[in-house]
């Protein structure tokens, strides 16, 4: 539920007219972090869903929402541009680190894009961490 606070935030936000369900994502989305796909060792399912943040690029309250995102420590949604998967998951435990971090990056006023850019650039390493294999 939003608090007064959160409300006084989001009501500029780019996303308040949206159908939140456009924001979720999926459950089995952790699994795709440290996995390559069928395709031969692409990312293209996190990479969409990177892509999908790109709504939240210029949003006048990015800055907020991450901030808010990192206090009440929302999961399985896209928030300030950034994909959260749900950390429930075993397989999201090796990303949670730098999706934290790409949070604190946007609070700080990084563009949402070079925060995604910084999860991009972990994935090759993540899927030697975590086994996969082409």
């Amino acid at each position: 539920m939003k608090t007064r606070e959160t409300r006084r935030w989001y009501d500029r936000a780019a996303c308040r007219d949206d159908d939140p369900d456009l924001y979720e994502t999926p459950p089995a989305l952790a699994a795709t972090w440290n996995r390559p796909t069928h395709n031969g060792g692409t990312y293209e399912k996190t990479h969409a869903l990177l892509n999908a943040g790109s709504r939240c690029d210029g949003c006048p309250v990015v800055r907020e929402c991450a901030r808010d995102a990192l206090a009440c420590h929302d999961y399985g949604t896209i928030r300030a541009g950034i994909p959260v998967p749900d950390k429930t998951q075993q397989s999201a435990r090796p990303i949670m680190r730098h999706v934290n971090t790409a949070l604190q990056l946007v609070a700080h006023g990084a563009p949402p894009a070079a925060a995604r850019g910084l999860i991009r650039s972990k994935m090759p390493l993540l899927q030697k961490a975590g086994g996969g294999s082409k």
